[in-house]
Formats: structure tokens, C-alpha cells, sequence
């Protein structure tokens, strides 16, 4: 009998944004007191003070770190039999199944139906401090001011983030839709997870009319950082998904489409984004790259295909999946090197919704994918087959530089979503790295990321996004369709000059397919073409040196689904910032046990860290913090 497991999400808030309040000050006060006006110095005959700004903690770990597996195996699904659905004819045609009257012919987009009894019940949820609820885990929670579903909050939770998410789900996954009613099976009410939910009666009488999928919803207490989770209940005859349940913490309810994203993850991993699912419809292979062992990828069809357009290779044959990150992290996601700003990376921050992803629903056989709805993702866009047989530095020298990036300058650039500023961030280990992530001759010396085989890339920090931020960095303009653009020669702006501050960010508003920039100070757009260069000064009088480079459209604009001004809030360029999110679940022992068992090789690399991280930003040592998935 197939087990699920609760999707959890975390995000460290309260030790972030202590940490960001401290470092903005720092940031303020070096601004303040050593940037030095360049027509004053100039008069005295001085050089003008350079300004090095001092990044806050990196955002990383606000990132989505996913864990599907972990928990999946304290509660076992039901499989229903009954209503099997037609398979997409795109599929192998071993996964096709048999037609059965109780789907529809045609293929429709898929239909999601939430009910929400835990989140209209005020016995079921926080209504006070110091009450005590359920965690619907099989626990109870003492209720903190912070655990209060507030009547705004529980607006917000039913009427926004849960259908953007799922309209985000609607507009790129058709079905077979299900003609009769999904019943639900009475053995979910003994089940460890599901059976914590409310489930009317009606429903495992008579069933649920008008749906694909239904998902359970509640709002009860979470410990830690948890923001939410999310699992499977039940299953059709035929292994898709049919009944599903989701806790969202009243403590991270917000109107903001990072969020949106967190939810779209998880209900990607509830309708069968799974190494379970991929090795069940026989869309999983495996291979040996770049000296490491023998891991799990996908070889199916449509997702060879998508994986081909993505990275220009013509012999590409499979699509990595991730293989560090322990327990959770590992097998049911993309691998992060190579799709790092994707949906389903087990670390999220973006979260484009690729053709990738949508070509992986299709290949199980429940769904038909509208690529015409796929957001694109300019990370690894044209990277070549080499990015996935070759290391991503040699000798210390990046292999692909709009990837990975080489040493700590200390000058800051921009992200590789284009959604911040951030750093090189290269650090010492207190041991020899494996020889297949040894990127420099100092063997010790690597990226802090796992999930990105130790590859150094620019991190954003908390106080260098675009979105979020009020005016700490110079030059920059704020906003919810903010982007990065780099200006690799620095600039002046109001007569002071930022020495490592070789990025900034401006304004963008995308059109069908061109896209115009505003920068700080300026009143109108300008068009940015891809590859041009425009001089910062033809914008704003205010600047009288530097240019900024115009990215690619879909570096700026590959998540907009609604252009000009008006953003559309589930859209990936309506993100605010990454957020942490994180369930569990063990790969290695799930599936049809062919998972290789092989251990990471270094482990938990964070246990060796020194703690030196090199920045050289200002000679200020800033420390930083890993957040790991277990």
C-alpha cells in the first residue's frame, strides 16, 4: 500500500530579521559616514572614498529547502478502485491505462476542490492565546499571539493563496476529468495524518461532485519555522492522486506570492511529483556523472524533450534529479545545479513553472501539459551537454559564468533570477572536499550550498532584494516588479560613487515579448534590448557615470503571465523574496526499494565549516548561517 507524508515548510524569520535589523544600521552608518561626494573631492584634490556595502545575512535561508519524503511513512494511503483515467496518449505506451466510462473523453484543466471545516471551525483553530490545538500531526499546541487565525488571515488563507496556487496548477495541468463523484475512503478517519482533518460524512457517502483532486485545508499551529504542509490520502485504482489534505500556519499567512509559490510546490508533490510516482510509470533511469555514484534521473519522454530546449543539447538524455540534500530533499526534485530557479528544486526561491515540471506530470500518464502556460527559466538556458558530464569550474575558473560564478571580490552582482544583489560566496572547510567537488587547487575551498554540489553562485542577501528592500542600497528603485540589472563598471549617482556595487535594480515592465527599464530618479520607461548596453546618465541626470546591461527577456520577465504594469500575483515576477519550506521524507527506502542507499560522501558539510567565509567586503567579518536539509 503506497505512504505519503505531510509537506512542511520553514522559514527562520525571527532570526533573520533580527540579524537584518542589526545589518541594515550597518549598512546605513557605512553609507552615511564613508561615502564621500565625488565633485567635493574632486575640488580638495583628493580621490574620492570608495563605499563598500556590508551584505545582512544571505537569503538563503528563507529558500524553500523541501523534505517531501521524510514524514511520508507515518500514514499510508488508500487506494480506491473503481475510477481509473484514461492515460495521456503522449506516454509510453506501457503507462497508458485502460479507458473507463467514468472519465471524460476530452482533456480539460484539472479540478482542484478545497474544503475548509478545520478553517471555518473556531474550535479548530487558534482564536486566543494560551489555548490549546491540535497540530493535526496527532498532537496539541499551547497558542501563541502569533498562531491566531485572525479573521483577515483566514480571508487571505481561502480566498488568495490557496486558489492562485491553485489556478497556477489549473492553467498548465489538463485531465480526463473524473465524471462521477470521488468518494472518500472510511479508512482515512484511522489514518495517523489524514484522519486528523475534518471530512464531512457526505463525502464517503455519496462522494465529492465537480473534481479532480480535493484537498482538506486547516490552519492549525505549527512548531518551529513551520510554515505549512501538505500530503496525499488517497489514490485512484490507478496511482493518481484523488484526496489530499494541507496545514497552513497562521503564524506565515501573508498576502504575498512567495508564499503562493510554497503552496504550488507542495500541491506539485501531492498530485505525483514524487521518485515514487516516477519509478511506479517507469520514468526513472540511472547514471553515473561527473565521478559520483550511481543516482536516479528521468528519462521519460516529453521530459528528454524539454530538457533537450532547456539546455541546447541534442544528445541530452535524462533530466538530473536532486541527489544531496539527505533525507526528504533527495530524488523528488530537480537537482539544483541545473535548475536552480525551478519550481521543483529542492531549494526554491523563484520557483519558475517550467516546461520541465509540466513535461514530468505528463510523462506519469494522469495529465496533459499546456507548455503554452510555461514560464521560462533563463539558469542553464543554452548551458550545453557539457554542463551536465563536466564540473562547473576547473582550475578555479567557472565553466559557466552566468551560472557559477569563481571567487569572493567582493563585489556585489546580480542573482541569477535577476530578483537581487548578493556575493560569490566561496568558503573554507576544515577538510578536503571529494575529488568530483573540487572546483580549486585548495582542495578545502567550495560553495556553501550542497544541493548545488558545492558550486559557488552569487547569493542574495537580506538586504539586496529588489522587492523588498526601502531604499538601503544607492541607486536602486524598490518594488514588487523590481530586477537586477548588472552595471559591471559601478556607477555615480548624486555625486557618490559605490565602488563594489556593480548592480542595481530598476524597474521593468515586460511586454508581450520586449521589455522597457526605469531606474532611481527617472520618470519614464526606457526600452532594454538583450545584450545592449544603455549609460545609466541618458536615464536620470542624477547618475554621470556607469551603464547597466539588459539581460534577456526571460531573465526579467520569464514569470509573467499579465504584462505591463498590472502583475499578476501568482506570477513568478510578482515574487517578493524566497521563503523556507521544508517536508521530510526518506527516498531511499520508498518506491519499489531499486533506490541506491549510497551515503552523501561528505555528510553534513556544515560540521566542517570554519566559519571563515570570504567576502573581503569593507575587511567586516559577516557571519552567516547554512540552513542544511535533513
Amino acid at each position: 500500500m503506497p505512504t505519503h507524508a505531510p509537506r512542511t515548510q520553514r522559514r527562520s524569520r525571527a532570526l533573520v530579521a533580527a540579524a537584518a535589523a542589526t545589518s541594515l544600521a550597518l549598512v546605513g552608518l557605512l553609507a552615511l559616514s564613508h561615502a564621500t561626494p565625488v565633485a567635493a573631492s574632486a575640488a580638495a584634490g583628493a580621490i574620492p572614498l570608495h563605499v563598500d556595502l556590508m551584505p545582512a545575512l544571505p537569503t538563503e535561508h528563507e529558500h524553500i529547502g523541501c523534505g517531501f519524503d521524510a514524514v511520508e511513512a507515518k500514514a499510508a494511503g488508500t487506494r480506491i478502485s473503481g475510477i481509473s483515467h484514461v492515460r495521456s496518449s503522449s506516454a509510453p505506451s506501457d503507462q497508458r491505462g485502460a479507458e473507463a466510462a467514468a472519465a471524460s473523453a476530452a482533456w480539460q484543466p484539472l479540478r482542484i476542490r478545497v474544503f475548509t471545516d478545520d478553517v471555518d471551525d473556531a474550535s479548530r483553530y487558534c482564536t486566543a492565546v494560551g489555548q490549546s490545538r491540535r497540530d493535526f500531526q496527532g498532537g496539541s499546541a499551547t497558542c501563541t499571539a502569533d498562531d491566531v487565525l485572525t479573521a483577515a488571515k483566514k480571508r487571505t488563507l481561502k480566498d488568495l493563496l490557496v486558489p492562485a496556487a491553485i489556478q497556477l496548477h489549473q492553467e498548465r495541468l489538463n485531465v480526463q476529468r473524473v465524471s462521477g463523484n470521488i468518494v472518500v475512503g472510511s479508512s482515512i478517519a484511522s489514518d495517523s495524518l489524514c484522519g486528523q482533518f475534518s471530512i464531512p460524512a457526505a463525502h464517503t457517502r455519496a462522494g465529492v461532485s465537480d473534481a479532480d483532486f480535493i484537498l482538506y485545508l486547516a490552519a492549525g499551529p505549527t512548531s518551529g519555522n513551520v510554515i505549512a504542509w501538505a500530503t496525499t490520502c488517497q489514490y485512484f485504482s490507478d496511482g493518481r492522486p484523488s484526496v489530499g489534505i494541507a496545514n497552513v500556519s497562521p503564524k506565515y499567512i501573508a498576502a504575498d506570492p512567495q508564499t503562493v509559490r510554497v503552496i504550488t510546490h507542495e500541491l506539485l508533490h501531492a498530485l505525483g511529483f514524487s521518485i515514487n510516482t516516477f519509478s511506479a510509470r517507469g520514468m526513472v533511469s540511472f547514471e553515473r556523472l561527473r565521478g559520483k555514484g550511481v543516482k536516479p534521473v528521468i528519462s521519460s519522454h516529453n521530459v528528454v524533450a524539454k530538457a533537450k530546449a532547456q539546455y541546447g543539447c541534442g544528445t541530452q538524455a535524462f533530466m538530473e534529479l536532486e541527489d544531496m540534500g539527505g533525507r526528504g530533499t533527495a530524488y523528488s526534485h530537480w537537482k539544483r545545479r541545473s535548475a536552480k530557479d525551478e519550481l521543483m528544486a529542492g531549494i526554491s526561491g523563484v520557483g519558475y513553472y517550467t516546461a520541465l515540471t509540466i513535461a514530468a506530470m505528463e510523462d506519469m500518464g494522469f495529465y496533459k501539459g499546456n507548455y503554452a502556460q510555461a514560464e521560462q527559466m533563463s539558469f542553464g538556458q543554452g548551458a550545453g551537454c557539457s554542463l551536465t558530464t563536466d564540473k562547473c569550474l576547473t582550475s578555479g575558473v567557472s565553466s559557466f559564468p552566468s551560472m557559477f560564478c569563481a571567487s569572493a571580490t567582493g563585489d556585489m552582482s546580480c542573482t541569477t533570477d535577476h530578483r537581487a544583489l548578493g556575493y560569490c560566496y566561496v568558503g573554507r572547510y576544515n577538510a578536503a572536499l571529494p575529488t568530483y567537488f573540487r572546483y580549486f587547487a585548495d582542495a578545502t575551498l567550495g560553495g556553501g550550498d550542497s544541493l548545488m554540489d558545492y558550486c559557488p553562485y552569487t547569493q542574495a542577501y537580506l538586504n539586496t532584494n529588489c522587492s523588498t528592500n526601502t531604499g538601503v542600497l544607492l541607486g536602486n528603485t524598490y518594488g514588487i516588479a523590481s530586477r537586477c540589472l548588472n552595471t559591471p563598471a559601478g556607477f555615480v549617482q548624486g555625486g557618490y560613487y559605490v565602488k563594489s556595487q556593480l548592480a542595481i535594480c530598476a524597474d521593468v515592465r515586460c511586454g508581450a515579448t520586449t521589455y522597457a527599464v526605469r531606474v532611481a530618479g527617472a520618470t519614464a520607461y526606457t526600452a532594454c534590448t538583450p545584450g545592449s548596453n544603455i549609460t545609466l546618465a541618458t536615464l536620470d541626470s542624477n547618475f554621470t557615470s556607469g551603464y547597466l546591461v539588459c539581460p534577456s527577456y526571460d531573465a526579467v520577465c520569464g514569470g509573467e503571465t499579465v504584462r505591463g504594469d498590472a502583475r499578476a500575483f501568482g506570477s513568478s515576477n510578482s515574487e517578493a523574496s524566497a521563503v523556507t519550506e521544508q517536508s521530510g521524507a526518506d527516498q531511499g527506502t520508498r518506491g519499489n526499494g531499486v533506490l541506491p542507499t549510497e551515503e552523501n560522501t561528505l555528510g553534513d558539510l556544515s560540521a566542517l565549516v570554519q566559519g571563515e567565509w570570504r567576502r573581503m567586503v569593507s575587511a567586516v567579518i559577516v557571519f552567516s548561517l547554512m540552513f542544511v536539509v535533513l
